[in-house]
């Protein structure tokens, strides 16, 4: 409880009102805040700070300035995305979808003032059209909690939000807009989506050509490099049972929900079809109960598992890694080297070496593990014998993958204590990651 107190004050006093008003002052005018406390929105401690910036460049080095080094950050051509243990920064150079822009970056910044409480934001017209906006093009989804916001928009500032309307989607589409404005019905701009983004991209080919053209190669080379080298790290534990691979994994996942930074968790292998996660697992408390499989089936299991975990990094894990979440694994496919008689695995060793060889291995694989008495104290599922036997195999598998990717933990100590230890060694892999 002492540790979750220490980690809400640190986190309040980072997101202090002083905090961000020098993150203001060393910006200058450069700066302005989006959807921030006003028309009824209110700031949380897990709300995430969007922030349009003049220059990004000249805002990534003085954000840094003043709030220091990220855990993480990721680049998109329309946001630069930092995360810190007490919250989320988002950067906004542009206002755009896909490379298509749908508001002019000038008259934006013509009309960002200062408010009574020294925090610069855009005209109401702006903030509500961005907000309407980005969920709607990006995600065909509409959150109700701006209803106040784009109420007040449109009644107080209605003509800049006609004009920017028209401009990017042309006159019908900008009145059909505000028409579900007018009869207070926001959310069913997810109903039109199609239309917005395909008049929006004609709109700017023909309004802005090559540039247009090129925003857009632009946008796609950014997220093909993302998807390529995902930016958010696969981080994965390992240990026998009794271990408290579970205890851990829920710790470092409740150190790091105040970042923002998504966690996706999958035990063994990643799904396809199910969630990605695919759940637990079965509770085993006979883990060597049913005897291995045969040579052939067992090489045929290896290859359909092979198969599996590269169907799941493609059509899953790769686009979940490049744009919101890092993985965590409760076990992954070396498990089944150092305890081969729970996968059921009886082929040859080098054969599973070999294959597993052909499967991208997580940035930090965090091993869990003490002696064998405490581990039979808390979890009797094997024998000492066989117990000291994988720990031995652990002990090998942590040298063979070498310091950078693997680290072992001791979980002789107490849970906070250990979960502290694997969460500093995730976060070092996070900022390996930027």
């Amino acid at each position: 409880m002492s540790k979750e107190v220490d980690l809400k004050s640190e986190v309040s006093g980072l997101r202090s009102r002083e905090m961000l008003l020098r993150l203001v002052e060393d910006h200058g005018p450069g700066l302005a805040f989006l959807r921030f406390e006003r028309a009824g929105l209110i700031q949380s401690e897990t709300s995430d700070w969007d922030v349009a910036c003049r220059d990004l460049d000249e805002s990534v080095f003085l954000s840094e300035k003043t709030l220091g080094n990220p855990l993480l950050r990721v680049r998109h051509q329309y946001v630069e995305q930092r995360y810190f243990e007490w919250g989320q920064l988002d950067l906004l150079p542009v206002f755009e979808w896909n490379g298509r822009s749908y508001l002019e970056k000038d008259r934006f910044w013509e009309r960002v003032r200062d408010a009574e409480d020294g925090i610069p934001r855009p005209c109401l017209a702006h903030d509500a059209v961005i907000a309407w906006l980005t969920g709607a093009l990006w995600g065909a989804r509409y959150n109700s909690k701006y209803d106040p916001l784009l109420k007040s928009a449109f009644e107080e500032d209605r003509p800049e939000m006609e004009y920017v309307l028209t401009q990017a989607f042309g006159k019908k589409l900008s009145a059909g807009l505000l028409l579900l404005l007018e009869n207070e019905n926001p959310g069913a701009i997810v109903d039109v989506v199609g239309s917005l983004r395909r008049s929006l991209t004609w709109r700017a080919l023909f309004s802005q050509g090559g540039t247009a053209a090129g925003r857009w190669v632009s946008h796609w080379m950014v997220e093909f490099r993302n998807h390529l080298r995902p930016p958010f790290p696969w981080i994965a534990f390992l240990g026998p049972d009794g271990s408290g691979k579970s205890s851990v994994i829920q710790g470092v996942k409740d150190h790091f929900r105040f970042s923002r930074i998504g966690i996706v968790s999958v035990h063994w292998r990643p799904r396809v079809r199910a969630g990605l996660g695919g759940g637990k697992g079965e509770v085993v408390t006979d883990p060597h109960g049913i005897p291995p499989r045969g040579k052939i089936l067992s090489v045929a299991a290896l290859v359909l598992l092979l198969i599996r975990w590269w169907a799941g990094l493609l059509l899953r894990v790769l686009h979940v890694r490049a744009t919101k979440s890092m993985m965590i694994s409760d076990r992954y496919y070396h498990d089944l080297i150092v305890d081969p008689r729970h996968y059921r695995y009886g082929g040859p060793m080098w054969l599973a070496k070999w294959v597993f060889r052909l499967i991208p291995a997580p940035a930090k694989t965090i091993i869990l593990l003490t002696d064998a008495e405490t581990i039979l104290a808390r979890k009797a599922e094997v024998s000492p014998d066989e117990l000291e036997r994988q720990l031995k195999e652990y002990r090998n598998l942590s040298e063979e993958l070498g310091a950078e990717k693997a680290d072992i933990v001791n979980v002789g100590s107490s849970l906070e204590e250990v979960v502290e230890d694997a969460c500093t060694l995730v976060k070092e892999a996070l900022q390996r990651s930027s």
